[in-house]
């Protein structure tokens, strides 16, 4: 869990994520970040982190996109 008030850094900024990853111990394209603001998921393709979109919008301009979040098994590989 990473609190942004702890570590002084927000969303979408890539510093909380890159914190995110080194407590993780993980490199980013190992790592995928899922959220339904597209401006909070800027910062994880940033640092190179996989992103997805829960969004029911079907013009949203973002892939890919979930309406389910049992979709999000089709990412993990």
């Amino acid at each position: 869990v990473i609190i942004s008030s702890e570590v002084k850094y927000e969303k979408p900024s890539p510093k909380i994520y890159e914190i995110a990853l080194e407590r993780l111990d993980l490199p980013p394209e190992e790592v995928l970040m899922v959220d339904n603001k597209i401006e909070d998921l800027k910062g994880a393709k940033d640092v190179g982190m996989k992103t997805v979109l829960i969004t029911r919008i079907k013009d949203a301009e973002y892939t890919p996109k979930i309406k389910k979040l049992s979709e999000i098994l089709n990412f993990m590989d």
